[in-house]
């Protein structure tokens, strides 16, 4: 799977970009915001109305999605750009928007939505995996000095056949995990109480499957 995820995120380059990759970094988060899972709560409330309703309850009103977040303290620019970039990436879909057409701003009356296809694979599979996080951890903008030093620091450059040595990149990943830790802390009480640990929730969907594989072949 890592061969793969990292053949289609790179994209013919040594190290990853977000902007240029067809992986998409859910990590990142949107301009002005310093909140790495923003985008992973919102997948987690439409996956949940996905898998607990029926065909139509799946679907929420722009609106309605919206205001749940900004009740639990979010800005209400920061989760409409975190919105918009999902619909962008195809990880949300609606009726009122199509996938393949060019757009710049969201319907001015309200819409719904509903995580998609691609939206329930990233939430459910990859966003959990070694591969994936190997990736989009190259890019990841890190808030705090202290972590920043220390992912510098142990980032294992790539040989010149793109290469790099698999304990290293554990170690890396491992950091960067306990950075989003650090980073979960500081989330609202009633945000964590409602949502709970989106790094707990990597950890017991994948990542740590994959490291026991990992400690099998270093």
């Amino acid at each position: 799977m890592h061969e793969f995820i990292k053949a289609i995120g790179l994209n013919n380059k040594v190290y990853y970009n977000h902007e240029h990759s067809l992986i998409k970094n859910i990590f990142y988060p949107t301009q002005g915001s310093s909140d790495h899972f923003l985008k992973c709560r919102i997948l987690k409330y439409l996956y949940s109305k996905f898998i607990n309703g029926d065909v139509n309850d799946k679907l929420e009103q722009y609106s309605k999605l919206t205001l749940e977040f900004v009740n639990l303290g979010c800005n209400v620019g920061i989760v409409q750009k975190e919105i918009n970039e999902l619909l962008k990436f195809g990880l949300l879909e609606s009726e009122n928007i199509i996938s393949d057409t060019e757009w710049n701003q969201l319907p001015t009356e309200d819409f719904n939505v509903s995580i998609s296809s691609k939206g329930y694979y990233y939430f459910t599979n990859l966003i959990n995996r070694f591969s994936y996080l190997d990736l989009v951890l190259q890019d990841v903008p890190i808030f705090n000095v202290t972590s920043f030093q220390k992912l510098i620091a142990i980032f294992p450059k790539a040989d010149a056949k793109g290469k790099r040595f698999l304990f290293d990149r554990k170690n890396v990943i491992t950091t960067f995990i306990n950075y989003l830790k650090e980073e979960e802390l500081k989330q609202s009480g009633e945000m964590m109480k409602r949502y709970g640990s989106v790094v707990t929730e990597i950890e017991e969907g994948g990542l740590n499957k994959d490291f026991i594989k990992i400690n099998e072949l270093i």
